[in-house]
């Protein structure tokens, strides 16, 4: 196996030389050159073409005699015949010169001048004699241009043969075509350079045909023989074909090469076979690779026809048109369409997604044409047969050749998971509702004491936001001795020593800025997935409770003092119309001393006032106990301007002792209540009272009584003083009982204030004055005309 030697066609034989442009031979004149084509191909016609084109041009050349007469006359006989004669020999060489010049002189003798004279036969044997002069130069001009041309035909054709010769040494080098020639007499093998480099071996181009057997590859060497074998028999057509793997030489690496050759005989014995080998590596793999995939194309159809959604390519082009390449078998079962309902117009399957999701799904496939992003998407489909259902595809984007985009990818069926995510996020939605609704801390840990979710109550109560105790230590919660260690839940989760878990235990826990309250823990073990577990840790503010234990606590210490406080709470309120009774009593009195004429007023008329302050007292007295017996206050028709000026004229006199100055603005153009008219004069007595003791000591003093009329269909009454305000304990704690700013009160008014207004419907509150100060105001339900 090996090649002839190299026997290469000298490049740039020749008039043309491969590689460059050489200029071509002069040549005639491409009209010209046509005419001579044409005047050839006319020559190569049969005789009787030739003759009759003769004839033609010897009638021609008597038409020409017949125009010149007038001016030949006899004379100048055949002038007109010798250029026909020559134009006949030009076109058909001898035959159509000989035809023109016979025809010519019978056309002499018959219509010119008869041929029977002596000077007349000289001239035709002149003319006969021009004519075979002038047919032979035509016929030969004939055989001489035909000759070139076949000589230009012969050097077309070798310089063509040059040129396959050339371009076949150029693909043989190009296609890595190795040639060789095995000498069967001598058992040597001659290689050319490409069967060299093939095989791997060195420059020497004669090569022992063993060594060359000895490169291939065992499994491969049977079949070889066997092929050589076969193209040695003298029966066969001596073609050797065969197909194996070789060890190269110098680097080892294993090719495939694919060898043909035709083997030789004489005297029916091979003595040569020549032949060609080539480098078949690089097809194998791809043959290989072509099987790999059809083998992978049929897995793929058979997963596809499995799977339960549907693999898809869309393809969207530059235009905007789309259209589906490729759907997988049961597009019928996923869709409702066949596939090739929608192969070419998948308007139809787009027409059923749902309006509110279709501008959404198109602009997030544009989205991802545009940045060649992987597209997904949730929405829902109008089934032929199911109705609505959920689908869900992701696809990934190439770039076509034509500027176009094609999705490869796959569409799935999703309405049973979407049910199972909407309850259990509506599931997750009430348990979170329900946790969020304790009112407890309620906090998830895991095996470290790392929290790991808080409700809303449990970041109020500690002061902080949510995301910022995620991570964070549960002793950070709870400091101090009594903290909630890591090490407990540690110790439980590895050895089970339950120090905690399970247990209620009071603590100490620490809000954000630092401030210490009371709390109740116990920490819980909860298990999921079978495996995984969780503690929850409950918390409890106790800080209620322990406000509430010491109130109690105090109540029983001032259980006496309560009697005691009490009976000076009524006393307080009797002694002013009690007082008020002495006073006119002692006036009636002063009264009865001086005579009649000299008296200022009317001694019954006082006495009168007296009872109506004894017949008061009595109310109060009847009133409290209706209060204490949490009775309904016997509500009338009343002026609450009227009301508030009776109770300034009460306080009037202590306010004047103390230097206050009392105004009152009534803002409210209705003033009507439904109320129990002693029990809020009560109440406004108070109010004023507290006001002007507050006011003792103080630079400024001045109180200030107005009435407000609010959109809520109430009447808003404030007490506004410039004493020296309160404090932010105080404010929230002020209506509680026995809570007082006083030195020696007993802090029972202002509670009984407001068990008054809300028994009334109406709502007391305390707040700092703009001036200085505070104010305090309750509002009453405005009386509706005509109601029953």
């Amino acid at each position: 196996m090996s090649s002839c030697p190299d026997k290469r066609p000298v490049v740039g034989a020749g008039p043309h030389v491969i590689g460059r442009r050489v200029a071509p031979p002069h040549r005639l004149p491409r009209v010209f050159d046509q005419g001579l084509q044409r005047l050839a191909e006319f020559y190569a016609g049969s005789w009787i073409q030739l003759a009759v084109a003769g004839a033609l041009c010897a009638a021609l050349g008597l038409l020409l005699r017949f125009a010149l007469l007038d001016q030949l006359g006899h004379s100048y006989t055949f002038s007109t015949f010798y250029p026909a004669v020559a134009v006949a020999a030009l076109l058909g060489g001898l035959v159509s010169g000989s035809v023109a010049g016979v025809v010519s002189a019978l056309a002499v003798h018959f219509w010119v001048t008869p041929l029977t004279a002596g000077a007349a036969e000289v001239s035709l044997v002149i003319f006969l004699t021009g004519c075979g002069v002038t047919s032979c130069i035509g016929e030969l001009l004939h055989q001489v241009a035909a000759r070139m041309k076949e000589a230009e035909a012969r050097r077309a054709g070798a310089e063509e043969l040059r040129l396959v010769n050339e371009s076949l040494r150029l693909a043989i080098g190009a296609g890595a075509i190795g040639t060789w020639d095995l000498d069967l007499t001598r058992n040597v093998v001659t290689g050319g350079d490409n069967m060299l480099e093939i095989f791997g071996l060195g420059p020497e181009r004669i090569i022992d045909p063993q060594a060359v057997g000895a490169m291939v590859a065992k499994e491969d060497q049977t079949r070889m023989r066997a092929a050589f074998a076969k193209a040695l028999d003298p029966a066969g057509d001596g073609l050797y074909r065969a197909q194996y793997r070789i060890r190269r030489a110098h680097d080892g690496k294993l090719r495939w090469v694919c060898v043909r050759g035709q083997a030789f005989f004489e005297g029916g014995r091979a003595v040569r076979m020549i032949g060609v080998a080539r480098d078949v590596s690089d097809e194998k793999a791809a043959e290989s690779a072509l099987i790999e995939r059809a083998r992978l194309n049929e897995q793929f159809t058979s997963v596809a026809a499995a799977a339960p959604g549907v693999i898809f390519s869309y393809r969207q082009s530059a235009d905007g048109r789309g259209s589906y390449p490729y759907l997988s078998p049961n597009v019928k079962n996923l869709l409702g369409f066949d596939g090739k309902d929608i192969e070419t117009d998948p308007r139809p399957l787009h027409r059923r997604v749902h309006g509110e999701d279709r501008a959404a799904l198109g602009a997030s496939l544009a989205e991802s044409g545009l940045r060649m992003t992987l597209w997904q998407g949730r929405f829902r489909y109008d089934h032929p047969q199911k109705g609505w259902i959920w689908l869900e595809a992701q696809a990934t984007p190439l770039r076509a050749s034509d500027g176009g985009v094609v999705w490869h990818g796959y569409a799935q069926d999703v309405t049973e998971r979407k049910r199972s995510e909407e309850a259990l996020a509506r599931s997750e939605a009430r348990l979170r509702a329900t946790i969020d609704g304790a009112r407890d801390a309620i906090i998830t840990l895991d095996d470290a004491g790392v929290i790991q979710a808080i409700n809303s109550a449990g970041a109020t109560m500690f002061g902080y936001r949510r995301y910022e105790l995620i991570g964070q230590k549960m002793s950070a919660l709870t400091p101090g001795e009594e903290r909630l260690h890591d090490g407990y839940i540690w110790g439980y989760a590895r050895g089970g020593d339950a120090k905690i878990i399970g247990r209620g235990r009071e603590a100490q826990g620490r809000r954000k800025d630092g401030a210490l309250f009371p709390v109740e823990l116990s920490v819980t073990e909860a298990r999921y997935d079978h495996q995984e577990r969780l503690f929850v840790a409950y918390v409890r503010d106790l800080s209620e409770q322990r406000r509430i234990e010491a109130r109690l606590e105090k109540l029983h210490v001032d259980r006496l003092a309560l009697m005691g406080g009490m009976a000076a709470a009524i006393a307080h309120e009797i002694n002013q119309p009690l007082a008020a009774t002495a006073a006119y009593l002692r006036a009636a009195r002063r009264l009865l001393d001086k005579p009649r004429e000299e008296r200022a007023a009317s001694v019954s008329e006082t006495v009168e006032k007296a009872a109506d302050q004894i017949m008061r007292a009595g109310r109060i007295v009847a009133n409290l106990r209706s209060f204490v017996g949490r009775g309904e206050p016997d509500k009338t028709l009343v002026s609450l301007r009227r009301l508030i000026e009776e109770a300034v004229e009460l306080v009037a006199p202590a306010a004047r002792r103390a230097g206050v100055h009392v105004s009152f603005a009534c803002r409210a153009d209705n003033d009507g209540v439904l109320a129990d008219g002693l029990q809020i004069k009560q109440v406004l007595v108070n109010l004023l009272r507290n006001a002007v003791e507050a006011m003792q000591g103080c630079e400024r003093r001045e109180l200030s009584i107005s009435t407000d009329a609010c959109a809520d269909g109430t009447l808003r009454v404030n007490v506004a003083d410039t004493g020296p305000g309160l404090d932010a304990v105080s404010q929230e704690e002020l209506f509680e009982p026995f809570m007082t700013t006083k030195a020696q009160g007993m802090g029972v008014g202002l509670s009984i204030s407001r068990s008054i207004i809300e028994e009334h419907y109406g709502r007391i509150w305390a707040e700092p004055n703009t001036g200085g100060g505070a104010v305090f105001s309750f509002t009453l339900p405005l009386a509706r005309v005509g109601a029953d």
